[in-house]
């Protein structure tokens, strides 16, 4: 029996005692094509090779099971350019003639490895652990969830889902992808004095493995906010949209809060919606050790894009003069359907 004590990260392929993982470079194509962290490549037909080695892929084009799957693009690569921003992306020339066989992009090309998904194709199946993932029929250099009993070519197979067994990211939905929104609709008469204030789920956090964050958002209701619901829904949406999950348009690294929000007022109601493709979300796993210590046992990043939206918790009160009345319109986000970015996936490989 294998035993570890490290932490089962998919952000830094650090897996305890996994082996087997493989990576390997393959040239880019010449034609036109984008390559981004999680794309998922193959082999390029016999007459669009640059060189006589087969080691030129490109995305795999959107369609059924489509052929000759490689590897996905490592996560961590910065393009070229070695940029470092996230997510970077190179697009390949027309022409290869001055570059040929001097570039190369880093494939995954047996383990677990980040792969971009697009589940509002046609025939797309909700992914929980372990469904097979083949190329998106929406997307090119995507995949999503095939049922397990399809007839699927070898070559066609991206790989299996690595999810968990519950929670947010554990079953993802097949269909058009719609943004999740919640609502607090401010009724009553409105006094200098009422807090207002909307609780919304956060990302995980390391340091208790397991269990749900929350952030909290408060505004104090002035002789001047307090004019009417409209008035008071426009200070409450304005604290919102300065807070850390709300405030920031552009992601530049570790540290900087990403926006998963925005929210909106109009007659007393406020609309908070989820951002599409908002930056990753941190869900983390605890359970205990030998010794009954509890230890973060897994974390990987999902997005809060579509329906994993509707597992996020949400609650907003009024307190102090309580002249304003504050309800929610559920406890949880509604109406995301579809999936739209990055899950884990055991990649199979083509060798």
């Amino acid at each position: 029996m294998p035993s570890w004590s490290g932490v089962a990260d998919l952000t830094t392929n650090s897996l305890p005692n996994t082996g087997g993982v493989g990576k390997q470079s393959y040239r880019v194509s010449n034609a036109v094509n984008t390559y981004t962290q999680g794309i998922a490549c193959g082999l390029v037909a016999i007459n669009s090779q640059i060189l006589p080695d087969f080691q030129t892929v490109q995305p795999l084009a959107a369609g059924t099971t489509t052929p000759n799957f490689v590897g996905v693009v490592q996560h961590g690569w910065n393009g070229f350019d070695n940029a470092g921003t996230l997510n970077t992306s190179f697009i390949s020339p027309a022409t290869q003639l001055n570059v040929r066989g001097t570039q190369y992009v880093p494939l995954t090309i047996k383990g677990i490895e980040y792969v971009w998904i697009d589940q509002s194709g046609t025939g797309a199946v909700t992914l929980t652990n372990g469904i097979q993932v083949v190329s998106s029929r929406t997307t090119a250099g995507y995949g999503q969830g095939v049922a397990i009993a399809t007839a699927t070519p070898r070559s066609g197979l991206i790989g299996s889902a690595s999810l968990p067994s519950s929670g947010i990211g554990s079953s993802l939905t097949a269909a058009a992808l719609a943004q999740a929104s919640q609502i607090i609709t401010l009724t009553g008469t409105p006094a200098a004095g009422d807090v207002l204030t909307s609780t919304i789920q956060a990302p995980y956090n390391d340091l208790q493995p397991g269990t749900a964050q929350t952030y909290s958002v408060s505004v104090t209701l002035n002789a001047t906010t307090a004019v009417s619901v409209t008035t008071a829904a426009t200070a409450l949406t304005a604290a919102l949209n300065a807070s850390p999950y709300f405030a920031v348009t552009s992601y530049h690294g570790q540290g900087t809060p990403p926006p998963y929000f925005t929210a909106t007022s109009s007659a007393g109601v406020v609309t908070v919606t989820v951002n599409t493709l908002a930056n990753p979300f941190l869900v983390t796993g605890g359970s205990t050790n030998i010794a009954g210590v509890a230890v973060e046992q897994w974390r990987f990043y999902t997005y809060i894009s579509g329906m994993v939206a509707n597992s996020l918790t949400f609650v907003a009160t009024a307190s102090s003069g309580a002249g304003t009345t504050v309800t929610a319109g559920g406890a949880v986000f509604a109406s995301g359907t579809g999936y739209n970015g990055k899950i884990p996936v055991l990649v199979y490989g083509a060798y």
